[in-house]
């Protein structure tokens, strides 16, 4: 049972590599901090879900760090800014490292403002465009 989670331990920080971490003690801090709370929701003896668990936790971290450095509200539906601000990090585009982001989450101007530079603008702006009111037709029936 311990090389199991071990080995699962080891997955969820390799998992945090990905997502930009570099410091092996906050890698292994945050890891264990995930596994730990996976095996509070996870069913006794099922590696598979404990592994989903711990990794979906520290998805979980990653972006509760990021909505609050940016202000987001917690409670919305859209979750496309978040989503653009998680695609800046992990593309490499913000001048914010991930380490910083996860012992310091705090917002700041300045730390919002650099990751604001870095996101995407439509071009041009989005605008809604009216829809005519059709007739609808069916093929079965003919007219």
């Amino acid at each position: 049972m311990m090389s199991d989670s071990t080995g699962i331990e080891m997955q969820v920080a390799a998992y945090l590599r990905t997502l930009g971490l570099t410091d092996a003690t906050l890698i292994s801090e945050v890891a264990t901090d995930c596994l730990a709370s996976a095996r509070r929701r996870a069913a006794p003896g099922s590696e598979p879900e404990l592994l989903r668990r711990a990794l979906e936790e520290a998805q979980r971290r990653f972006n509760r760090a990021l909505g609050q450095l940016m202000g987001l509200d917690k409670t919305g539906d859209d979750e496309q800014p978040l989503a653009a601000v998680r695609a800046a990090v992990l593309l490499g585009t913000s001048p914010i490292a991930t380490d910083d982001l996860l012992c310091n989450p705090d917002a700041s101007d300045e730390r919002v403002e650099q990751i604001r530079r870095t996101l995407p603008v439509s071009t041009p702006p989005e605008s809604p465009l009216d829809m005519h009111a059709r007739p609808l037709r069916f093929w079965l029936f003919k007219s």
